[in-house]
């Protein structure tokens, strides 16, 4: 159907409709990723973005570490970001709210994987977007506008990891491809290390 058949010298060269596999996804395109956040709303300001994961188990405040298979998930989805994005270099910087270990523990977890693939790394200090003062728990990512691609598609990747709500703020003030990821609220886990800031009765 994508086809045409053109004859050079007698050679037959056989030409696909790019164009038309984009169109309609086939190149992988993100919006055939099913790790990629829903997008709830979006304004100039940004975004209010859903990561879906599916919970095994019970919620707990208690920390549980990441089992392997979703750890070896998250690093070979990073590991394809930092391939299709070597030139541009992002990196995603983590930061925890202070007072509560086990989400020091959420952040150092997320900048590790994110240092295997130089994609991003620990922020040991930062001033929280003026986002965060309306907000008892969350997840906020704090980019360029000219980033937002990036971002949701770095979340995605990190979805083994992480589920639930995350805002997306958008900021003139940070350099082009450089992101920062706020955890702010008490985490909850299910037995496989899956974290969730949004308080259970709300998922």
């Amino acid at each position: 159907m994508w086809q045409n058949t053109r004859y050079y010298g007698g050679r037959t060269v056989r030409w696909i409709s790019l164009w038309l596999l984009l169109g309609t996804g086939l190149l992988g395109c993100s919006g055939d990723d099913p790790n990629l956040p829903e997008v709830l709303s979006s304004s100039a300001q940004g975004e209010h973005l859903l990561l879906h994961s599916d919970p095994r188990g019970p919620w707990q405040p208690g920390f549980v570490a990441v089992s392997s298979i979703k750890r070896e998930q998250v690093l070979q989805s990073l590991g394809v970001l930092q391939a299709k994005y070597k030139q541009l270099r992002p990196e995603l910087r983590v930061w925890a709210q202070p007072g509560l270990p086990s989400r020091t523990r959420v952040a150092r977890q997320l900048a590790e994987v994110l240092g295997q693939n130089n994609l991003g790394r620990w922020l040991d200090s930062a001033e929280p977007p003026a986002l965060a003062g309306e907000l008892e728990g969350a997840v906020i990512l704090r980019c360029a506008e000219a980033d937002r691609e990036i971002a949701r598609q770095l979340l995605g990747a990190l979805s083994p990891y992480l589920t639930g709500r995350v805002y997306l703020t958008f900021t003139e003030s940070t350099a082009a491809h450089e992101m920062e990821l706020y955890l702010l609220g008490t985490p909850y886990f299910d037995e496989q290390g899956l974290v969730t800031f949004d308080p259970p009765q709300q998922l």
